[in-house]
């Protein structure tokens, strides 16, 4: 019997593996219908973890212009990117700091450079795996918190974006500098969790990319820049992510102004947000800044 549940168990893995490739490769020469959502209704035929270590920043090289609009000093506008793990919220803001890179200085922040340091005993607990980065408990909502309104500061001032060190679990020495920017752009699995950090932002966006694709990417990205094994990915899937995104992430959708599903693929909603932004910026006085309601 023992050696039968090996079996099935070893059989298991390689169908499941099996399963992936061939989803994957079909998906990628599937076209599909682009749809957009936003809050309120819905519009159709309109269309964590980089690396070990690094800052988790992406700036544009323009200078600000936060001096020069609704004439005077202003706050800049802050965008709350949210979904699933591998769903796609990192190309989805760089979509959007490409509209702008020649017009606005733009940032792009990730929840990531937020997690918690561990101490000793968390740490044997995470070299077991047993350590939940899915959590909302596994951040500094705090650190956070204080960060996003250092950022409104008028007038501007450098604020440090701190640099989280996958490999010691611990914030390293090195911290990225933001000053006077025109649009923060912060992504992460909980971005909306937290209810402080959520009511700063000006814009909520929800990227929606189904569980299997989002699966395969992860399976990718763990395997050929993490140099992680299959079998290991999967345990953490089953473990972690999968519930944490039923738990927490996916509840977040309800504080969506917008959704966009397929993510980056999604060309025309993204061109609708970068227009959406450009109004916002260019008709809201610096008075609706102050108390982050759009109206």
């Amino acid at each position: 019997q023992h050696f039968l549940f090996v079996f099935l168990f070893l059989l298991f893995c390689f169908s499941f593996s099996l399963s992936i490739f061939l989803f994957l490769l079909i998906m990628s020469s599937v076209p599909e219908e682009p749809f957009f959502e936003m809050e309120g209704g819905s519009i159709e035929n309109v269309s964590p973890l980089a690396s070990s270590f690094g800052p988790k920043v992406s700036s544009s090289a323009f200078a600000s212009s936060r001096a020069k609009r609704g004439g005077g000093l202003s706050q800049p506008f802050i965008i709350g990117v949210c979904g699933a793990s591998a769903s796609g919220k990192t190309s989805v803001c760089n979509k959007i700091l490409d509209q702008f890179k020649f017009t606005q200085s733009v940032t792009i922040i990730s929840l990531d450079s937020f997690y918690k340091e561990l101490n000793a005993q968390e740490k044997e607990v995470c070299a077991r795996g047993d350590y939940d980065f899915d959590s909302p408990n596994a951040f500094d909502w705090k650190l956070l918190f204080e960060k996003l309104e250092a950022l409104r500061s008028i007038p501007p001032k450098s604020v440090e974006i701190p640099t989280y060190d996958f490999c010691t679990h611990s914030r390293t020495s090195t911290t990225t500098s933001i000053f006077g920017v025109d649009i923060v752009l912060l992504e992460g699995i909980l971005t909306f969790h937290d209810e402080k950090v959520r009511n700063a932002f000006d814009m909520k966006i929800y990227v929606e990319t189904d569980s299997d694709t989002c699966l395969g990417r992860r399976v990718i990205r763990d395997m050929e820049h993490r140099g992680r094994d299959l079998e290991g990915i999967l345990i953490q899937y089953e473990r972690f992510v999968k519930p944490g995104y039923d738990n927490f992430v996916s509840p977040q959708k309800r504080y969506a102004d917008i959704i966009i599903p397929r993510g980056a693929e999604n060309t025309v909603a993204i061109s609708v947000i970068v227009d959406t932004i450009k109004s916002k910026l260019q008709t809201t006085p610096v008075s609706k800044y102050s108390n982050r309601v759009w109206g």
